[in-house]
């Protein structure tokens, strides 16, 4: 199946390890497709317990709460969200209907009432294709007939990626900071910065992934780290995380954040916790707005624009080894996409040395 339900089976150490000896690599993907077989059966005979839907002048609105109760059971957390979002903004916009009466002219209602509310193209996109998404799932479930909508096209935008003297711009000016924080609050909070630039650098992670890392997650013995599931205090509140698509995972060490790391994580007390710690076991970061706030700044007094402050990060990585010529498949792997067009659609081809590629065309015969 092209996208199978997703599912929260085990964690890695569980998979890798038996209890007594640790799995070899087909034994694990055999304990992993077993696990998985086993669960989506008893989740889907407990879908089968629920009554039956009714098709007779069933409401728009009464088949996406369905929809809904099975998006909660099989998908992420934050799927649910932006699923729960279209049917805020279609009951918003077009109100509650029987779901046998929607066609071309209330589609086309719909995407009027999105540019009304002063969305921009590829929001329209993205909505647009989560009702496909339900009307997909309606027909699947005979609650009507099969009805393909058309999409607005979306505009292509080429991602925005950092040049090594931005990037080394980036680095002066943290460090700049760091050496003119006036107390130790402001110390440590702009030395989460230093860390949290040296992380986004070597690895290519996401920023809520480097803002949830636990120190323990680190293993500079194994040169790894570890993306997982947590569950954590900070402020005293309980603090639980997940992976994106519930996926986790190892990322190797580079040799220069391996030194970076081994410094850093000597200097820690033995209160921190978290990678990116107040000093006192708390996360550094409460939001991700608050964990991007510190490059954004930056970015505005060095003036570079067009470039996401965190994931710009991502996009330079994964650009910089594609242009070196690293396979594909690999660099899919370290991003960790499911799906390869998607590294693909990370490459910023305009950055690419193209001096080079024009150098090396050798048509005609020298004198």
């Amino acid at each position: 199946k092209k996208n199978p339900p997703l599912i929260d089976l085990c964690s890695i150490d569980e998979a890798h390890w038996d209890g007594t000896r640790q799995r070899s690599k087909q034994e694990v993907n055999d304990f992993l497709d077993e696990l998985y077989a086993n669960t989506l059966k008893q989740k889907l005979a407990e879908k089968n317990l629920r009554e039956p839907i009714t098709h007779e002048k069933l409401s728009i609105l009464t088949a996406m709460n369905y929809w809904l109760d099975e998006v909660a059971q099989f998908r992420s957390k934050a799927t649910l969200k932006e699923y729960s979002i279209l049917k805020s903004k279609y009951i918003n916009i077009i109100g509650d209907h029987e779901l046998r009466l929607f066609k071309r002219e209330v589609e086309n209602a719909f995407k009027i009432g999105l540019i009304k509310q002063g969305l921009g193209r590829n929001s329209q996109v993205k909505y647009a294709g989560h009702l496909q998404t339900f009307l997909y799932w309606a027909a699947d479930a005979d609650l009507m007939p099969r009805y393909k909508i058309k999409k607005p096209q979306k505009l292509k935008k080429e991602p925005g990626v950092y040049t090594k003297k931005q990037l080394e711009q980036i680095y002066t000016l943290l460090m700049s900071r760091l050496r003119s924080a006036s107390n130790d609050r402001e110390k440590r909070s702009r030395l989460n910065h230093i860390r949290l630039f040296n992380m986004l650098v070597y690895t290519a992670m996401r920023g809520g992934e480097v803002k949830n890392l636990l120190i323990e997650n680190i293993d500079l013995s194994n040169k790894l780290i570890f993306i997982k599931k947590i569950t954590g205090w900070s402020h005293n509140q309980k603090v639980e995380w997940e992976p994106k698509a519930k996926k986790e995972a190892s990322i190797p060490i580079a040799q220069r954040l391996f030194s970076f790391l081994s410094q850093d994580l000597q200097s820690r007390n033995e209160k921190e916790r978290w990678y990116l710690d107040d000093g006192l076991g708390n996360q550094g970061f409460g939001s991700g707005s608050a964990i991007s706030a510190p490059i954004s700044k930056i970015l505005k007094v060095l003036d570079i624009k067009e470039i996401k402050p965190l994931h710009g990060f991502r996009s330079t990585v994964i650009t910089e080894l594609l242009e070196q010529g690293s396979p594909i498949v690999h660099v899919q792997a370290l991003a960790r996409h499911s799906d390869i067009h998607t590294t693909r659609s990370y490459y910023n081809g305009s950055k690419a040395n193209l001096e080079n590629l024009v150098d090396s065309i050798d048509l005609m015969e020298k004198d």
